[in-house]
């Protein structure tokens, strides 16, 4: 890299680095006024405001370095709050990890159902006609237009970007197209105007392209899931991956992030943790003591307790834990919170003292979309005969048609005494075939199956959810 380009790289990330400082930790709020009596949402629990703080004057939306993407203007992050994308993709998220979950059958689970969304919203902008209708009622857009749902996902990709100067999160789309075919230029602009899409169109080659592929992921993900692809061997299947593959359409999402009040190393120990059978495991527990973001049960007709781990010095974003009541099943509060308005869900939380006890867990985990997909009302998508994406690209015969042959994500989640690492990458491959209360001293301990997310404050986006049944298997 050039003396001057180095220089050049130094200076929009010193301007991103003063914008970034100057914003403010305090989320949007609804525009409608919540009762007096509603417990107040919380940003970050080094503090118990009794009055929201005032919004300060945002400055001057600042391009983030390479991309040259502004920054949301303080009348953006309004929009962007109130888009009816941000609320649509949190019921998928539930709808889709119930279908996971039931199909994991009480073992460790690890997705990123946002990273889903932005793969399957990039692909519903090539369907069409009843293929684009069921996509709209699993993906819970139904009657917003192209202009309207492009447009939130414009605001919330900008937005995620990056949410403080001390979290790494870093959110990638990508489109590999196959030169033999004719990309519809409509398609092509959407996806990068609004999904922040690499597009490339090359020749599709076995082993170069899963390559190319590959080194973009590992690159997003900085190393943490080194590929998705491999490359073919039967002579038959690299045919049809060369000539009959259309594109392979991608999100990449990576966070790290330090917690805001870390974990003594020398409070974690070996305790018991209760199996969803009776069973006890001994595991390494964690243990903290603070001020936390707490739900306690039965404030809003709830049947669990729940917490709030946020990261960084502004607490930007956070790590919510859930514990069911004894006797009540993880899967049963799953369904719980699946049905729960999730904006009520997050006013709900309020600042009490004690402690936290939380088991360090690792997993890699993968999953097969087109299971759950289909079960939630897609499974025309992924049908040759009935599938319509004739929005993305040219026939090439009449009979030609277009549809989803693989839909599959990798997730990776590392949490530990210093913080949370995570990475997930979501895979869309379209071929082409012919058709034929008062304050009180809390005491939290996770030792029996639990779930968490990962949530954006501002946008209040699911990224991340997990379920951990037994936290020593990996």
């Amino acid at each position: 890299m050039s003396r001057q380009r180095r220089i050049h790289r130094l200076f929009w990330f010193a301007t991103l680095s003063l914008a970034y400082g100057c914003q403010t930790a305090v989320p949007p709020q609804p525009t409608t006024p919540l009762p007096s009596s509603s417990p107040q949402p919380v940003a970050t629990p080094t503090a118990r405001p009794s009055q929201p703080t005032p919004s300060p004057v945002m400055p001057e939306p600042t391009p983030t370095p390479e991309l040259g993407i502004k920054a949301l203007s303080e009348t953006e992050s309004q929009e962007m709050y109130n888009h009816p994308l941000r609320e649509a993709n949190q019921r998928f998220a539930f709808k889709l990890f119930g279908e996971l979950s039931e199909a994991r059958e009480q073992k460790n689970l690890f997705v990123s159902p946002l990273g889903v969304s932005l793969a399957l919203l990039m692909t519903w902008n090539g369907a069409r006609e009843q293929t684009k209708t069921h996509m709209e009622n699993v993906l819970e857009i139904s009657g917003q237009s192209h202009a309207s749902i492009n447009r939130g996902a414009q605001l919330l990709m900008r937005k995620l970007l990056r949410p403080a100067q001390d979290i790494q999160l870093e959110v990638a789309n990508a489109i590999w197209a196959n030169d033999r075919f004719e990309i519809l230029p409509d398609f092509k602009a959407r996806n990068e105007d609004y999904f922040l899409a690499a597009v490339r169109t090359t020749h599709f080659k076995n082993e170069v392209t899963q390559a190319e592929i590959n080194d973009w992921v590992s690159q997003q993900t900085h190393g943490m899931i080194p590929e998705v692809l491999t490359p073919l061997t039967d002579i038959q299947a690299i045919e049809q991956f060369e000539k009959q593959t259309l594109m392979y359409l991608l999100n990449a999402i990576y966070f790290k992030a330090s917690w805001t009040q870390k974990f003594e190393t020398f409070e974690t120990r070996p305790q018991d943790f209760t199996l969803a059978d009776g069973n006890k495991k001994k595991v390494p527990m964690m243990r903290q003591f603070s001020s936390f973001a707490y739900l306690p049960p039965n404030r809003i007709q709830n049947n669990f307790q729940a917490i709030r781990l946020p990261y960084g010095k502004e607490g930007k974003v956070g790590m919510y834990l859930f514990l069911p009541d004894y006797g009540t099943p993880l899967e049963t509060m799953q369904a719980e919170l699946a049905k729960m308005d999730f904006a009520q869900l997050m006013r709900a939380f309020s600042y009490d003292n004690g402690s936290l006890t939380l088991p360090k867990f690792k997993l890699k985990d993968e999953h097969d979309l087109i299971s759950p997909l289909v079960a939630l009302g897609m499974g025309d998508a992924f049908d040759a005969d009935t599938a319509n994406f004739l929005g993305m690209a040219v026939p090439r015969t009449r009979d030609e048609n277009f549809y989803i042959s693989k839909a599959f994500q990798k997730a990776n989640v590392e949490v530990n005494e210093e913080g949370t690492k995570a990475a997930a990458v979501t895979v869309v491959e379209v071929s082409a075939q012919a058709s034929s209360a008062p304050t009180r001293v809390i005491e939290m301990n996770l030792n029996r199956p639990f779930m968490y997310m990962i949530v954006d404050q501002d946008t209040q986006q699911i990224l991340f959810m997990g379920s951990v049944y037994d936290p020593s298997q990996e």
